[in-house]
């Protein structure tokens, strides 16, 4: 087949994707089927099968696979989805992709935002293939009309069960405008559920800087100041590395990655501060950011390593207390980092910071207690090469701000125009859901009116939500019975992939991104 031939077909088939939505969805996965099986394949979901001529046929009861056929009660809906029929079986060779479904927690309610036609979102999704960049809805602040990243929203929320609120700082100056524009974009092969967004304005004095806690509490804090000394575990010095905000970021030393092993998988940095003389306690603050290394974990281990299998674990298994509770204190005792301060002798757990995503800069801070020493050393431990750090200091000046809510004021959607019924169901945490898909985008809009004379103010984004990441072809070309376990020999299998592909998947994955308008 040739090239051109290829992109049509991969059009035609995601046009009838976007096209072909109901309502609302709650799981979304997109699959390649086995056809090298010679036992048959039971699908027990509700399946759409999208075929290379364009036209999807809907399983409601779910389909059997066997001797080149997928069989079930199906209909067969055109590209243009004007017309239909009853349809028993199809070729298994005229299958192109397949995704499961269920019905939303409240049908009706959940708005999906449909841009039907939108040939942008088509043709930015043509390398289907090959599609790795995500995870999570991506926001933008526009600064003379351009957008600039300010934000990666729920980046680990990969299930219902997982659904979490993420607060963000926004940095680009937007403190003497009445109102702040915003976009939403999913650009990654996924199904975004959004159920909350809202604005949360700080005024306060100038020379303060406000920065979220790891719970999403915004924090006033005054001057900064730098380390004296900092020194990774491979005996690196890097105190000028991590003195400013300025891209210039710390990653683990690609020997220590190679040095990882089941018995020893964690890398360090130490710091030593003046200790303030003023304060009892102080803020350290973070610009940071993950490596790929969690989406490794998710991509490869996680999924691939499921094939079909993934589809029951993210759809039902996930939604069962016991596998929800193991696999979340699984990965909040072995991701993210850890904040301990030296005291009598020991290094002693004070605070943690969760992993914050790997595409947009994370400004973070924790409190910390001041030893009575005129030094203060800090350790931040964590699987090694799971950070990129930027910027690490400590304030002694820190307080929780006074935030100021400020409720969403409109919804515009990329060709669809304004949006009344996802305005509302955005207004509160609730059952309901704007759903949005790869290559669509939310235009928000909030009114913040004047800030007061003689101050300043800051804004932070506030989102709440889950994603289903989509199944993509060579994820299922091996199948699985087992579900993920999660287990040091799984985290393991994830760093080795990363150490083999570290040099080149960054790029990789970031010249997958899938824009719209």
């Amino acid at each position: 087949m040739s090239c051109i031939r290829k992109v049509i077909l991969w059009s035609t088939i995601l046009l009838s994707l976007f096209v072909f939505t109901a309502c609302a969805v709650r799981d979304l996965e997109v699959t390649s089927l086995d056809t090298a099986s010679t036992e048959p394949i039971t699908v027990s979901s509700p399946v759409k099968a999208h075929l290379t001529d364009g036209s999807t046929v809907v399983f409601a009861e779910g389909v059997t696979v066997a001797e080149g056929k997928v069989t079930g009660d199906g209909r067969k809906y055109d590209v243009t989805l004007d017309t239909s029929v009853r349809v028993s079986s199809i070729a298994l060779d005229d299958v192109a992709a397949m995704e499961s479904y269920q019905t939303p927690v409240k049908a009706g309610q959940t708005a999906a935002i449909n841009v039907a036609g939108a040939p942008f979102a088509v043709l930015g999704i043509v390398g289907l293939a090959k599609a790795l960049f995500g995870s999570c809805p991506t926001t933008y602040s526009l600064s003379d009309d351009v957008p600039v990243l300010e934000a990666e929203s729920f980046s680990y929320s990969i299930a219902p069960a997982f659904e979490a609120r993420d607060v963000d700082r926004l940095n680009v100056p937007l403190g003497d405008q009445e109102t702040v524009e915003l976009i939403v974009r999913n650009e990654a092969l996924e199904t975004h559920y959004i159920n909350h967004l809202e604005l949360l304005e700080v005024v306060h004095d100038p020379g303060l800087t406000i920065v979220p806690d790891p719970k999403g509490r915004p924090l006033e804090v005054g001057s900064l100041s730098a380390p004296v000394m900092a020194m990774d575990r491979s005996h690196r010095c890097i105190s000028g590395v991590l003195d400013l905000p300025d891209g210039a970021s710390w990653s683990s030393d690609a020997a220590q990655l190679r040095r990882a092993s089941l018995d020893d998988f964690e890398d360090y940095i130490d710091l030593t501060f003046d200790a303030p003389r003023s304060s009892d306690r102080v803020a350290l603050v973070f610009r940071l950011r993950n490596t790929l290394l969690n989406t490794v974990l998710l991509y490869d281990v996680m999924l691939k390593d499921q094939g079909f299998r993934a589809l029951d674990w993210l759809g039902h298994d996930l939604d069962r207390f016991l596998d929800k509770a193991r696999l979340g204190l699984w990965y909040r005792d072995r991701m993210g980092m850890r904040v301990s301060v030296w005291e009598s002798g020991r290094y002693r757990e004070v605070a943690r910071v969760g992993d914050q995503g790997p595409i947009a800069w994370k400004d973070v801070a924790v409190t910390l207690p001041v030893p009575d020493t005129g030094k203060m050393r800090v350790r931040l431990s964590f699987v090694v090469d799971n950070w990129h750090i930027d910027q690490v200091a400590i304030s002694p000046e820190v307080r929780r701000a006074d935030v100021r809510p400020v409720p969403l004021a409109r919804v515009e959607a990329s060709e669809t125009g304004a949006l009344e019924e996802a305005r509302e169901n955005l207004s509160m945490p609730d059952q309901s859901y704007v759903v949005t898909r790869p290559g669509e985008a939310l235009h928000v809009t909030f009114d913040v009116g004047a800030v007061p004379e003689g101050r300043m103010r800051t804004f932070l984004m506030a989102a709440q939500g889950y994603y289903i990441e989509w199944m993509r072809h060579d994820w299922l070309s091996e199948t699985a019975a087992k579900p993920f376990e999660p287990s040091d020999e799984s985290l393991m299998r994830a760093i080795r992939l990363w150490e083999a592909k570290r040099d080149t998947f960054q790029k990789q994955f970031e010249s997958t991104r899938i824009t719209g308008r």
